[in-house]
């Protein structure tokens, strides 16, 4: 049985939880492709419709010039949104996948940075002025191509009088800018959720896939926002085109 053993070996080989992830990877693929499907159908469907009636309305109240160029101006209206319907369809579709299975959203990356004592050192903080957060930092590259994914890291800094631990709110959110437009998406991980962290340093890594249907000068807009020890919440943007 040489195939049995071949699947067995490679599933041997495969990293702890990689069989899994491969699996869930699949399967968010198809229920996006699925979404997308629907999303299709309906939606030329109700093209179809909103047509229908706008042609039967205008043969009733109109002159037949007049219908003409009403035509044109429906058309070109139809084609006018085309940059936004690409930048956020897969995002819609991945959005409604989640929802349904919310053990498919990838685990967030926050990682441990500088400790209290040299967070201290670098941000010459003195614990009689009160809780302390710093955004650090947000990296993301500037251009990307469809069908890329590109990495996002954003570092933060919580620092308490006694060196406590802190209940920290963490937000993440996008925005595709396309047509003259911004609209928000679904986020294609955790957008809000709150840890309790020890006082510090965090680094946190999140992944954006670029549908490869995206058309050239799309834009998309992160945010990352922190909330922690009572203070009001602190706040970096980056946007990434495509290219």
């Amino acid at each position: 049985m040489p195939s049995f053993r071949n699947a067995a070996l490679l599933l041997a080989l495969l990293p702890p939880g990689g069989w899994a992830q491969e699996s869930v990877t699949q399967a968010l693929d198809g229920c996006i492709a699925e979404q997308q499907r629907a999303a299709s159908v309906k939606g030329a469907a109700l093209g179809a419709l909103g047509k229908l009636g706008s042609a039967l309305l205008s043969r009733r109240q109109e002159p037949r010039e007049e219908r003409r160029s009403e035509g044109r101006q429906l058309t070109l209206s139809v084609g006018g949104g085309a940059s936004m319907g690409l930048a956020s369809a897969w995002f819609k579709a991945a959005g409604a996948c989640y929802e349904q299975h919310p053990d498919w959203i990838p685990a967030s990356q926050l990682q441990r940075g500088a400790d209290y004592a040299r967070a201290i050192a670098e941000t010459g903080y003195r614990p009689e002025t009160g809780p302390l957060l710093l955004l650090r930092a947000l990296d993301m590259p500037s251009r990307v191509r469809a069908g890329e994914s590109l990495e996002i890291r954003s570092a933060f800094v919580l620092l308490t009088p006694q060196g406590d631990e802190a209940e920290v709110l963490i937000e993440r959110r996008l925005f595709a800018i396309a047509d003259g437009k911004e609209q928000a998406l679904a986020f294609t991980g955790h957008a809000r959720e709150t840890r309790v962290l020890a006082p510090g340093e965090s680094l946190d890594l999140a992944r954006l896939p670029i549908p490869k249907e995206v058309p050239v000068g799309v834009a998309y807009r992160y945010e990352f926002s922190v909330a922690a020890a009572g203070l009001p919440a602190r706040m970096l943007s980056a946007t990434v085109q495509v290219e």
